[in-house]
């Protein structure tokens, strides 16, 4: 109604006349069914259910009203469930949009601002709820599939721009199958040209990114080579790469790789339980122990067995023992000693019952010493 509210209630006032005195009904107004709600003489509420376009009409009679009574008339949306449509795939704003009468497919492309550039000069198909006469598809098929023509420019043809959909329509707009964003794999350290390469295909390798990198520098040191995808960094054995191409460790690239060739490191770290941990010349003449020797030797809380070194390029060697003679891994150049700490021993820890039996047991104990003492001294 256009004046919904209280009214006074006159003699022999009815429901059209309630309508009238609230100037008629609105377009959206749901004619087939309006509620009565009327309080009974027991004051038991009562509803009663009036077909508005009968009564308006002068097919059903008029409902003379009583004090206390409330007219609900319903709207068309509060009685339907809520009407959308769907728009999918290369869109810059697929979701899920209000559906209102006379909606194209141009309108749900505006909605969704427009296609992406991943767009693919084809067809979009749309997907729509079968609910009349399905004789004109297969047993299985529960929704019928139409497509709409778009061409190079992304032009939907001029008939299928109007295209009208129906409520709860589901719209795909397909991707190329060669449409990809740009990836990149970055290669720094000892190459001719480092810096970020595009990966121009699926199949561009490690020795594909060295080579357009202008290859390997001089000074470049391949043991100390890491390679590091994703935050992670992947142990790579680089020469072998680089001898044979066609080796499992030539990973194919992904985007954000970075490969880094350092320079020919001449230093060796110890650290961890030692006197004084230090960076020390590499020497390919000392062994393990020489260079514990030249930080002062293992703390007293070293754990010597589980001590290991760390390569330059990540891989780690861990000290070794055979019937009790223990062998410690040949540091290299760029690489780091670790010793570890002996874990701290948890204080044993007494239960109260525990606790309980012992003074049970001296408290024993003491009473038998008296006892003995008495019977001596008497």
């Amino acid at each position: 109604m256009f004046r919904p509210g209280d009214y006074a209630l006159s003699k022999e006032l009815t429901v059209r006349q309630l309508i009238q005195k609230a100037d008629g009904l609105r377009e959206e107004a749901f004619l087939n069914r309006a509620t009565l709600r009327r309080l009974r003489k027991n004051l038991d509420p009562e509803l009663i259910s009036i077909d508005l376009g009968k009564l308006l009409r002068g097919e059903a009679a008029d409902i003379p009203l009583q004090q206390n009574d409330q007219l609900h008339v319903h709207t068309i949306a509060e009685l339907r469930q809520k009407r959308t449509v769907s728009i999918q795939g290369a869109v810059n704003k697929g979701g899920t949009f209000d559906f209102v009468d006379s909606m194209t497919v141009a309108n749900l492309v505006v909605l969704a601002e427009g296609f992406t550039d991943a767009a693919i000069s084809s067809r979009i198909e749309i997907a729509r709820r079968v609910k009349e006469d399905t004789s004109d598809l297969a047993n299985s098929q529960n929704v019928r599939l139409l497509t709409v023509v778009i061409d190079q420019q992304l032009r939907l043809a001029p008939a299928d721009a109007q295209l009208t959909l129906r409520p709860f329509d589901q719209v795909f707009v397909r991707t190329s199958p060669r449409y990809e964003a740009q990836k990149g794999a970055s290669i720094a350290g000892e190459v001719a040209y480092p810096g970020t390469y595009a990966i121009r295909t699926s199949t561009d390798r490690i020795t594909d990114l060295i080579n357009r990198a202008g290859g390997l520098k001089t000074d470049a040191y391949l043991p100390a080579a890491q390679f590091v995808r994703k935050g992670e960094t992947v142990s790579l054995d680089i020469r072998k790469i680089l001898d044979e191409p066609n080796v499992a460790g030539n990973l194919l690239l992904e985007d954000g790789d970075v490969l880094t060739l350092p320079r020919r490191p001449d230093i060796v770290r110890i650290r961890g339980e030692v006197l004084n941990p230090a960076t020390i010349e590499f020497d390919p003449a000392k062994s393990f122990r020489d260079y514990i020797d030249e930080t002062g030797g293992f703390t007293n809380k070293s754990l010597r067995r589980k001590s290991y070194t760390v390569a330059a390029n990540g891989k780690i060697k861990p000290a070794h023992s055979f019937l009790g003679i223990r062998s410690y891994p040949k540091p290299e150049r760029g690489s780091e000693i670790v010793v570890p700490a002996v874990l701290p021993k948890e204080p044993n820890k007494v239960s109260s019952t525990e606790r309980a039996a012992w003074l049970t047991v001296i408290a024993s104990g003491v009473a038998v010493l008296l006892t003995a003492l008495r019977l001596f001294t008497n």
